[in-house]
């Protein structure tokens, strides 16, 4: 079975926008590992949230479903504890159980949501969530500021967050 990987929205973003201060080789090898069968990618239905906020470019909103429509990510995208006033009701978003609700108390505790939005404040927590609900191995973000530097206190709850380039030889590790 091969690895898969959650990708951050800030991953899409940086392939989409060819953004260079992100590790691009590293994000278009997992693209071509994925199209060749080698890994499965996904996202989590925070990504749609995260979509939904994004209203500053439409060329850029245009760009970025261009990517998703072509790209070898899961369709279906992996869902995580229900919120209300934040997820969809047509989304994939579930009740929580006990050990959901234990789990975003301690991402809430180790990942400070900013701003009164309820789906902005909650989206690293929620893509987590996700993430470790569908048991995909790995979580892939470029946010070192929110989510990578916080890799330590995640790896103890279970969740491996890691950047582009450690997934690449990850996946070339499971190719061997």
């Amino acid at each position: 079975m091969p690895l898969t990987m959650t990708l951050d929205t800030s991953c899409v973003i940086a392939i989409v926008e060819r953004q260079e201060v992100h590790p691009l080789q590293a994000l278009d090898e997992l693209v071509e590992l994925a199209e060749a069968g080698h890994i499965r990618l996904q996202l989590a239905e925070a990504y749609e949230r995260d979509f939904e906020r994004f209203r500053r470019d439409e060329k850029a909103r245009v760009d970025r479903l261009r990517f998703l429509a072509s790209a070898p990510i899961e369709p279906r995208r992996a869902g995580g504890p229900a919120r209300f006033d934040v997820s969809r009701f047509d989304g994939v978003d579930v009740w929580a159980s006990e050990t959901d609700a234990r789990l975003a108390d301690e991402l809430q505790r180790i990942l400070p949501g900013k701003g009164s939005n309820l789906s902005k404040r909650h989206s690293d927590a929620d893509h987590l969530l996700a993430h470790r609900r569908s048991r995909a191995d790995l979580f892939v973000t470029v946010d070192r500021t929110t989510i990578l530097v916080y890799a330590n206190e995640l790896a103890e709850l279970g969740i491996v967050v890691i950047d582009p380039v450690e997934a690449v030889i990850y996946a070339r590790r499971g190719l061997e």
